[in-house]
């Protein structure tokens, strides 16, 4: 148990580091392509991307979650076998989403008639296919324990399309170079894993448990699906309606915030851990959770909202200027979003993914509703701010969901998220009205923090405790790199 246990807690160390080295690199990648390309070259560099992405999604099948569960708990005996049935059937899966690609081209390239897009469209088909295999292969990893490998194949893959990327766009290639950069990375990223565990790629097209893996994975995989559908909801309104260079705008305006959730992601295990060692216990723990991850956000949320003016112009030119009221709402809604994502965690936890998935379909509906409404008259910013409509009223759904019908439990669960929303919406719609002044900013920013201590929805015992927890992390990390 202890063995487990250090185990864990080193993949915390080397999972994390790795996503923060990882996610350096693909922000510098975006801040080249930024300054060396047109906007409409970078919107249709989105665009080919969104386009993989979702298919990668609906291709998965479920497969990436279902395979790090089951080969973490499998037999020594049995891993090997599973390991390949998951290869196998994640090979096939992504064959016929590359095929279902190529044939619906010509569809997307009438949806979106853009010269450029039409000319990239085709890369869509290989990076789905790999993006599918590229996700199984870090299954692989995780099911056997291989955190460092995981951390430093991440961060490597990382590294090198970053640096063929930006090689790329200095010869001016443009986007041909930013995709084959992602492409490239992914077989050099599958190579690697391939060296790592020689032993589980292979094909086995039987399973003896294939039924029960069927059945886990799907109701995972239309939550994965429709989270995808609402997030991107706006993104694709945003394009068909307005352009590939208004895409651009909105995709860059996402880089810190969508960084600043792969950070907490990162963390998460740490602030579990931490909620779970205030003598919480069911319910409770949930609670806690929710307030600690929202608080920890918001502050995060808060200082790149007051900081955003100068920030985009310095990372992205003055260029993409247009962004900053859309990264300080989505700065916004990426605080707002992780409450939505502990009530999915708890549900499929519990033994519940039926309703995790229920609790989706109508933040889809509102997602896609919103955008139609506001993008048209407010473009980039109406896409925000239907992301951050969508994550409220979600956040609520869920403490219903949650709570079943415990009313009690329902009021915790709001008050718990609410004392981080509100500090933070109300500074959002105060720098919304104001002009930027560098000594105003400052006192807005200090008051919403102010509050957010007011609130509780941060503590100086979480500050403290906090600081406890992961410099115990990082040592064992630490040590355990050194046996």
């Amino acid at each position: 148990m202890a063995k487990t246990a250090l185990q864990y807690l080193s993949g915390v160390f080397w999972v994390g580091s790795g996503n923060l080295l990882g996610m350096v690199a693909a922000l510098m990648t975006m801040v080249m392509a930024a300054r060396l390309t047109t906007k409409e070259e970078l919107g249709v560099y989105f665009l080919v991307m969104m386009v993989s992405h979702f298919a990668a999604i609906a291709g998965d099948l479920g497969l990436r979650n279902t395979a790090t569960k089951m080969l973490s708990s499998s037999e020594p005996s049995d891993v090997i076998e599973t390991a390949r049935f998951f290869v196998t059937i994640a090979f096939i899966s992504s064959m016929m989403t590359a095929l279902v690609v190529m044939a619906a081209l010509p569809f997307l390239e009438t949806l979106w008639p853009y010269p450029e897009f039409r000319k990239y469209a085709w890369l869509g088909v290989p990076l789905a296919f790999l993006a599918i295999n590229f996700q199984m292969v870090n299954s692989l990893l995780v099911g056997a324990g291989k955190f460092r490998e995981l951390s430093a194949l991440g961060v490597g893959a990382e590294i090198l399309r970053a640096v063929f990327s930006v090689s790329a766009l200095l010869y001016g290639l443009g986007v041909a170079g930013l995709l084959w950069g992602m492409i490239l990375s992914r077989v050099f990223g599958i190579g690697i894993a391939w060296r790592l565990l020689p032993d589980q790629f292979g094909l086995v097209l039987r399973h003896p448990a294939a039924m029960r893996i069927i059945k886990f994975g799907g109701w995972m995989y239309g939550c994965s699906l429709l989270s995808v559908v609402m997030v991107k909801a706006s993104d694709t309104i945003l394009v068909t309606y307005l352009g590939t260079a208004t895409l651009a705008i909105f995709s860059t305006s996402m880089q810190l915030p969508s960084a600043l959730l792969r950070l907490f992601d990162s963390i998460r295990p740490v602030l579990l851990g931490y909620a779970s060692s205030r003598e919480s216990t069911g319910t409770d723990l949930l609670v806690e959770s929710i307030r600690i991850g929202a608080g920890l956000l918001a502050v995060a949320a808060t200082v790149l909202i007051g900081i955003a003016d100068p920030l985009m112009t310095i990372l992205f030119s003055s260029a993409y200027s247009g962004g900053i009221n859309i990264m300080q709402a989505l700065c916004a809604w990426a605080a707002l979003s992780i409450v939505n994502y502990y009530f999915s965690i708890n549900l499929v936890g519990t033994g519940h993914p039926q309703k995790a998935f229920v609790l989706i379909i109508p933040q889809v509906l509102i997602s896609i509703g919103v955008a139609l409404l506001l993008v048209p008259t407010f473009q980039g910013l109406g896409a925000a701010m239907a992301l951050v409509i969508t994550s409220l009223v979600g956040n609520f759904i869920g403490a219903w969901v949650a709570a079943g019908r415990n009313g009690a439990l329902f009021l915790s669960l709001n008050a718990s998220h609410l004392r981080a929303a509100i500090p933070l919406l109300s500074l959002l719609i105060g720098v919304s009205m104001i002009d930027y002044s560098g000594g105003l900013m400052m006192g807005m920013v200090g008051g919403t923090l102010a509050f957010l201590v007011l609130l509780r929805a941060v503590t100086y015992q979480d500050a403290r405790q906090l600081y406890w927890v992961v410099a115990g992390r990082l040592e064992i990390g630490a040590s355990s790199g050194r046996s």
